[in-house]
């Protein structure tokens, strides 16, 4: 015979699990609800998974909020309270992006990069929401060489296996290494703030195919960019070579359109104004193809290397080319004139677009050629605006990447009679250099990516320790 008090918890279970029941089917028609919308860019970018029911119950239950489909990749949410309802959009996101994930384990891959000192010795602080870092970095040099080795080891399994499935997609490819902060949503059970390297490096691989992770290339301390250019340029650093080759500045505008991107480009201009490019109009994918992101917790940044598809539209509509051609970009006066100063110009708008832009992007660019290689360094601050209301305040950040310079052509070539995309013997027009096996190209592209983040040791990367992802990225 049940007890008073186990009578009422049993009755309190009951009253809960009834009352959450109402959450798992759909809203009630009340005026007073809220509703908000998630739409997924397309049915091929939605991932396995859904097709269960019961797939997005925590959810709904968590933050008491109504999940349906009006259309399989339109989600619409439903709840009392706005707050609530915000935080379950924010969920609806990751949780997607987590599902995805699971069912891409072959292009999507997470790994720990060995540090380049302490190696035995190194504790990793891993806060939720935060950057992980080595704990008490010693001042004993880094071996570059043995880091970038163990990279090789790890990726090399995987790397022409990838290529192969690149090399079969007819949409146009764009490959960068883009450098960031990872951010960690979830730890693995029985893990401890502090942990030891090889608990961590046995952790980061799991979230290929489990979510919790994620790279922020999108950095809101823009302050940093001119911190990091000024580093870069440093002769004693020796990651650039400036009596050999001269930096670049560049201005690439896009407008969104829906799901297209319009998207032309100038030089930096430093005296006069300046006009854009010929437009391209093209659809990016929203998720990239490949996306291998490694966690440096020892460095003062993470780093992914990525490829992007997109498809582009043979003929750009004379309205789109004449709102693109009527945009200027009038100089900065802050701007020092000595094409070494990252300071974005103004952006003029010379003919309404009658609404149908949803966004303004422009993209100011420092390039940098790397020593004597056909490798280049990109420093850039991104400003965005609703609209074309560029008067307004802008959201802004900063980013890096290093990428080859003949990588937008090469990745595309497609030799005559063939349908798969050319990348050369042992993939040589992708890892271009000197030595002739693909291993050891491989090898001197990754030394690269560790030298680039070993030079900023010195940036005072404030945010570091810290990070909390803004602006998030995927």
């Amino acid at each position: 015979m049940k007890t008073a008090k186990a009578e009422v918890d049993s009755q309190r279970q009951a009253s809960v699990a009834l009352a959450n029941q109402e959450y798992l089917g759909h809203a009630p028609e009340d005026p007073s609800i809220i509703h908000a919308s998630l739409v997924i860019p397309g049915n091929d970018m939605l991932p396995q998974g859904l097709e269960d029911p019961d797939a997005l119950n925590d959810i709904r239950l968590k933050y008491k909020v109504w999940i349906t489909r009006s259309q399989p990749n339109i989600f619409d949410i439903r709840g009392r309270d706005m707050r609530q309802l915000q935080e379950a959009v924010k969920e609806l996101n990751w949780a997607l992006h987590d599902m995805r994930l699971s069912s891409e384990a072959l292009t999507i891959r997470f790994l720990a990069q060995k540090p380049s000192r302490d190696q035995d010795s190194a504790i990793v602080n891993v806060e939720l929401n935060c950057r992980p870092i080595v704990k008490a970095l010693s001042n004993t040099p880094r071996s570059v060489l043995t880091t970038a080795l163990d990279l090789v080891d790890r990726l090399r399994t995987s790397l022409l296996p990838s290529a192969d499935i690149l090399r079969l997609l007819t949409t146009d490819l764009r490959m960068r290494v883009n450098f960031g902060h990872l951010q960690v949503r979830t730890r693995k059970k029985g893990l401890g703030r502090d942990m030891s390297y090889a608990n961590f490096a046995e952790m980061i691989p799991q979230y290929s195919n489990r979510g919790g992770a994620s790279l922020h290339t999108r950095m809101p301390a823009v302050a940093h960019a001119a911190k990091v250019l000024h580093k870069i340029l440093d002769p004693i650093v020796g990651l650039h070579y400036p009596k050999e080759h001269a930096v670049s500045g560049r201005c690439t505008v896009a407008l969104g359109l829906g799901d297209h991107e319009l998207v032309a480009d100038a030089k930096l201009p430093t005296k006069d104004k300046e006009q854009l490019s010929i437009p391209t109009l093209a659809k990016p994918e929203a998720w990239p193809r490949l996306n291998w992101t490694v966690a440096a917790p020892d460095m003062p940044l993470d780093w992914n290397f990525q490829v992007d598809s997109l498809g582009y539209q043979a003929v750009v509509p004379d309205d789109l080319l004449k709102l693109m051609q009527s945009i200027v970009l009038i100089p900065n006066k802050a701007d020092k004139g000595d094409g070494h100063s990252l300071c974005p110009p103004r952006l003029l708008n010379g003919q309404s677009a009658g609404g149908q832009i949803d966004r303004t992007t422009l993209k100011t660019s420092i390039i940098v050629p790397f020593r004597n290689t056909p490798f280049v360094i990109e420093v850039s601050i991104t400003q965005q605006w609703q609209g074309m209301k560029t008067v307004s305040e802008a959201d802004t950040w900063w980013g890096l990447e290093f990428y080859c310079r003949g990588w937008d052509e090469a990745i595309n070539n497609v030799s005559p009679g063939e349908r798969r995309k050319d990348w050369g013997p042992k993939l040589e027009r992708i890892w271009p250099g000197i030595d002739q096996s693909l291993e050891e190209r491989f090898t001197a592209f990754l030394e690269y990516i560790v030298e680039i983040q070993a030079a900023l040791d010195d940036v005072d990367f404030k945010s570091r320790a810290g990070f909390r992802a803004q602006n998030a990225s995927k």
